[in-house]
């Protein structure tokens, strides 16, 4: 934050060329006139209007030997001490031209200030005579008009204004200094300024009004001591007084920038407490322009979605959203905007950077500008995947418990009637010798129907836990070695890769071998032209891991989530029950189940259980 303006420093840098007694300007880098001051008027015959022209590098011509030359030429021929000779309205003059380089705040040259010496003039013979009479008269009123530039200048100028000698000591001071300081000028008079100032500032004061003697003029912050005691804040410009070319003292200018350096400091304690809150947020904070357009997105994006700030920096928030999102977030968008409503609360799905959406809840707060219309958004996001998560689980166990009450139903009008048809078929079969075939059917198909119903009971009816402690590798190959006929019926190589260490569990046996004869069994029909299926257990921290692998047709990624539901089957004689038992068996253990499948190549099922502890209690 720049607290004086480069085009303030290049006036108070005007102010004293004017303010120089001897002929002196100031001509920018392409050589044309920027500032004048009265003596350099006087002695050439010119107005300053006339000087400066725009795009003029003056009304007064200026040679080098039999040559015309610009003030830029002469400086890169010359330099300080160049002898010229200066054409003008009342003749000409022989004279020696000093220049020095300026640089102000910007560490850039900004020009040259230029300074004549008078070493000879030649009068025009024609004008000399006319203008003899009106020379003292002019050059009197031209010194009171220097004199009463000067007074106002330094009496009138908001900031402070002073004056030293070769060994810092104060000069003249105006009002101002007075003012801002608490010192009347007889109190500072022949004290020494860089004294005035902060201790801790004195070497750095003290370098630059050395440097300001040698003829560079200078731009520094320092403190000074108010006569209360305080401190006050100062931008300081120093300017050489300059003599015949020799140093005579120092012009100072002291701006008072205690309330702008307060400012700062408080805005700068803003900016570091809202970058403390934005770091160390767990939410997600953005800027987008109306357009979408992201403007600025907080630090936590990376751990949040996997993207550095810089990748998402001018990207569109529309080419991250879900497709199904899209148009619900316009329309509440278009809402908000049209109706100028307060901060409102939706839930969108934003894509990682890996592929997978992440469910997020944003409130999105219109930001406006001075003229009350809506600049830009805010938007505040938190990641709400596991409630997301949580909701689908509460919704899928009120389907199971629903499925359960209907299958108590179902399966109790169902048994009792079974019961009555199995018997009454087997004294069938027992007379009908020449219908043997048709009676084996039908007992197939009333087998059928009770292995539905057996399942229906087993979902519907609570039954007793019985857990104890078993090696997993132990059961698996139970489980493995009851398929093994089945397996080689249909084809199927059956790998089964035990982990390298026993792993416990606490577990009821019978139940988890259903599960992992429901999951073989499956991707055995999964695989009508035979393939292989591995069976591979791990250990990950305080989890055993068993994945069943099969080269089956896959099941298509928009089915899925579906696949736990009751009665949901892709085979033509499934019951749609055995994968939501197994999915009830291993959440009832404590576990959890998960699905990949890619269509072509197989499907993967991945079941994690707790492995047993030491402060695992059996009961």
């Amino acid at each position: 934050m720049e607290l004086v303006s480069l085009a303030n420093e290049r006036e108070i840098f005007k102010s004293f060329v004017q303010m120089s007694i001897v002929a002196a300007g100031w001509i920018d880098i392409h050589g044309n006139w920027i500032a004048v001051n009265t003596a350099l008027c006087e002695m050439s015959g010119y107005a300053e209007q006339e000087w400066l022209m725009p795009h003029s590098v003056g009304p007064a011509l200026l040679t080098i030997g039999d040559r015309a030359a610009s003030p830029l030429d002469c400086l890169v021929e010359g330099g300080a001490g160049r002898s010229v000779r200066m054409y003008h309205k009342k003749g000409y003059s022989d004279l020696e031209l000093y220049s020095r380089k300026v640089v102000l705040s910007n560490s850039r040259c900004d020009g040259y200030l230029i300074q004549f010496k008078d070493i000879q003039h030649y009068p025009d013979p024609t004008l000399e005579r006319i203008r003899e009479l009106e020379h003292q008269s002019k050059l009197e009123q031209a010194l009171v008009l220097s004199k009463q530039h000067y007074k106002s200048l330094f009496e009138q100028h908001p900031d402070g204004v002073f004056s030293l000698d070769l060994q810092a000591r104060f000069l003249t001071l105006n009002a101002s200094f007075e003012r801002i300081t608490g010192y009347s000028a007889s109190e500072l008079f022949q004290t020494n300024f860089i004294n005035r100032t902060y201790q801790e500032d004195w070497a750095v004061t003290y370098d630059q009004f050395l440097l300001a003697v040698k003829g560079q003029p200078r731009v520094f912050n320092t403190r000074v001591q108010h006569k209360n005691g305080g401190l006050i804040e100062f931008r300081v410009y120093l300017l050489p007084i300059l003599v015949d070319h020799e140093p005579r003292g120092v012009y100072g200018i002291a701006q008072d920038i205690t309330q702008e350096k307060r400012l700062l400091e408080k805005l700068r304690s803003s900016e570091g407490m809202y970058k403390l809150i934005e770091e160390n947020s767990f939410d997600l904070i953005a800027r987008c322009a109306l357009d979408g357009k992201l403007l600025y997105m907080s630090s936590i994006v990376t751990t949040m979605l996997g993207y550095a700030q810089e990748e998402l920096r001018d990207q569109y928030t529309q080419q991250y959203m879900h497709p199904d999102d899209l148009l619900l977030m316009e329309q509440n968008f278009q809402s908000q905007y049209q109706r100028g409503m307060e901060p409102s609360l939706h839930a969108y799905r934003f894509r990682h950077k890996d592929g997978h959406y992440v469910w997020m809840e944003t409130i999105i707060s219109m930001v406006r500008d001075a003229d009350g219309a809506v600049s830009e958004l805010l938007c505040v996001s938190r990641d709400i995947s596991e409630r997301k998560q949580t909701e689908e689980l509460m919704l899928r166990s009120e389907k199971l418990l629903m499925a359960g009450q209907l299958a108590a139903g179902i399966a109790h009008e169902i048994r009792n009637p079974l019961t009555s048809i199995k018997g009454f078929l087997q004294l069938l079969g027992s007379q009908m010798k020449d219908k043997q075939e048709f009676v084996t059917i039908m007992r197939s198909e009333l087998n059928r129907i009770e292995e539905i119903t057996n399942e229906l009971l087993l979902l519907a009816k609570p039954h007793a836990h019985a857990f104890h402690k078993h090696e997993l590798g132990g059961l698996l190959k139970q489980v493995v070695s009851i398929m093994e006929p089945q397996s080689i019926l249909n084809n199927v190589q059956v790998v089964n890769t035990p982990a390298m260490e026993p792993l416990y569990i606490r577990c009821d046996e019978n139940q988890l071998k259903q599960v992992f004869i429901n999951f073989i069994k499956n991707a055995i029909e999964a695989m009508p032209n035979g393939g292989l299926l591995r069976v591979t257990v791990e250990r990950h921290q305080e989890e055993a891991v068993i994945a069943f692998i099969d080269q089956g047709c896959g099941i298509p990624e928009d089915k899925l989530a579906t696949i736990w539901q009751p009665f949901y089957t892709t085979k033509d004689r499934g019951t749609g029950l055995g994968l939501m038992v197994s999915y009830s068996i291993i959440e009832n253990h404590k576990g959890r189940v998960n699905v990949s499948s890619e269509l072509g190549t197989g499907t993967t099922f991945t079941v994690h259980l707790p492995l047993l502890t030491s402060d695992t209690r059996l009961t």
